[in-house]
C-alpha cells in the first residue's frame, strides 16, 4: 500500500512540474496497460529512432512481425518530428513519438510483453554479408516479408492541396523534377557547382520544370544551411512531411543523394535517380519502384562497405573525389531514360490511384 502512494506522490509532482509531457504520458502508458490488463491482449514495441529512410525501410519488417503474432498490439517508437512518416505507412496499431526533452517518458520496457530494438550489420558488425536495408532489418528480426518494397499512404487532404499546388506546373505534359541536395554528411553531398549545371540541364535540354525539396534540418545535427540551386523553384522548408510525401508522389522524377527523400520516392511509386559515392545503390535505392544510379568510376567507390570504413561522416582521405566527380551529364541522362520510360505508365497510376 505503501509503495503505491509512493508511485502516485512521485506522479502528481510530476504532473505538477510538467503537466503537459507528464498527462500525456501518463494517458498513453494507462491505455497500454488496459490493453494488457483488462483485455488480456498482449502488446509488442517497436523501435527506431533514426533518420526518414531507415524509418521507412523497416516497414516490411513490421509488417511481417505482425503476421507473425497476429493476435497483439504493435506500438512503433520513433522520433517525434518523424511519426507522420510511421503513420502514413499503417504498419502499427499505435505510434508513439519519443522527444528526449521531455521529462517524462512515454515508454517504459515494463509495459510492453515483446521490444524489438533492431541493430544493422552496420551499426554492430557481426560480421555478415552486406544486404540491403530492407533486407537488413528483416535478417535482424529472423522475419521474411510478403513484399520487400515499404509503401506509403498520402492522405487524403494532403493529395487533394498538393494537385492544386502542383497545378500550374503541369501545363502541355511538361515534366515535373523534384531536386534534394541535402543536408546530410559530407560524403553523401555532391557540388553546388553540380546541382546548378543539372538544374540547367534539365531546363534546357529535357523542358522540365524543376522543384527543389527538403528541409533546412539535419537529423543528427540540428538546423543546417542548405544550398538553393539556380533556376529551380523553392520549396526547401515549405513543406510538413505530409505535404512533402504528397509533392514527391505528384512528380515525375525525384533526383537527390542518398537520403529520406529517395526512399519515400520508392514508397510512394515515383521513379528516382540517386547520386551515391560511399555507399552501394543496390543497397539502398527502392527495390520495386524504377530508379537509376549514378556513381563515379573512382577505386575507392562503396568504401562505407569496406572493413575498416575507409571514411567518417564529414570527409574522407580522398577529399569525397566519389562525389565531386559525378557529371551532371550522367545524372541527365538517367532522369531522360526515366522519364521516357516510365511517363505513360505514371501517368495512368495517377489518374487511376485512390490515396
Amino acid at each position: 500500500m505503501r509503495k503505491s502512494l509512493r508511485k502516485v506522490t512521485r506522479h502528481l509532482r510530476e504532473v505538477a512540474r510538467h503537466p503537459r509531457t507528464a498527462s500525456a504520458a501518463y494517458i498513453y502508458r494507462s491505455r497500454i496497460k488496459w490493453e494488457r490488463t483488462f483485455l488480456s491482449r498482449k502488446v509488442i514495441l517497436f523501435e527506431r529512432h533514426a533518420g526518414i529512410g531507415d524509418i521507412i525501410c523497416t516497414f516490411p519488417a513490421v509488417l511481417a512481425l505482425r503476421q507473425k503474432f497476429p493476435e497483439t498490439k504493435l506500438v512503433y517508437s520513433t522520433w517525434k518530428r518523424f511519426r507522420p512518416i510511421v503513420e502514413m505507412g499503417k504498419v502499427a496499431d499505435l505510434v508513439v513519438e519519443m522527444d528526449w526533452s521531455e521529462r517524462t517518458p512515454k515508454v517504459a520496457a515494463r509495459d510492453y510483453d515483446l521490444i524489438f530494438r533492431p541493430w544493422l550489420e552496420g551499426e554492430v558488425s557481426k560480421g555478415l554479408p552486406h544486404v540491403h536495408l530492407v533486407d537488413d532489418f528483416c535478417r535482424t528480426l529472423g522475419v521474411q516479408p510478403n513484399s520487400r518494397q515499404p509503401r506509403l499512404y498520402v492522405p487524403r487532404a494532403a493529395a487533394k492541396a498538393m494537385k492544386r499546388k502542383m497545378a500550374r506546373h503541369r501545363v502541355a505534359g511538361v515534366p515535373v523534377v523534384g531536386v534534394h541536395v541535402g543536408p546530410s554528411w559530407a560524403v553523401k553531398e555532391w557540388t553546388t557547382s553540380g546541382w546548378n549545371e543539372l538544374v540547367a540541364l534539365l531546363t534546357r535540354e529535357l523542358g522540365c520544370r524543376v522543384i527543389q525539396l527538403g528541409a533546412e534540418v539535419h537529423t543528427a545535427r540540428g538546423p543546417q544551411d542548405v544550398l538553393r540551386c539556380r533556376g529551380a523553384e523553392d520549396w526547401v522548408g515549405r513543406l510538413t512531411l505530409a505535404d512533402l510525401v504528397a509533392a514527391i508522389y505528384q512528380l515525375d522524377v525525384l533526383i537527390g543523394i542518398d537520403s529520406g527523400l529517395l526512399h519515400i520516392a520508392g514508397a510512394v511509386g515515383t521513379p528516382c535517380v540517386g547520386l551515391f559515392g560511399p555507399l552501394d545503390p543496390t543497397l539502398r535505392l527502392p527495390v520495386e519502384t524504377p530508379s537509376r544510379a549514378v556513381v563515379s568510376s573512382v577505386p575507392c567507390l562503396g568504401c562505407h562497405h569496406r572493413t575498416p570504413i575507409a571514411h567518417w561522416q564529414d570527409g574522407c582521405p580522398n577529399s569525397i573525389a566519389c562525389m565531386s566527380e559525378i557529371s551532371a551529364q550522367e545524372v541527365t541522362k538517367a532522369c531522360r531514360e526515366l522519364l521516357e520510360s516510365s511517363r505513360g505508365e505514371r501517368n495512368r497510376e495517377m489518374e487511376s490511384s485512390a490515396v
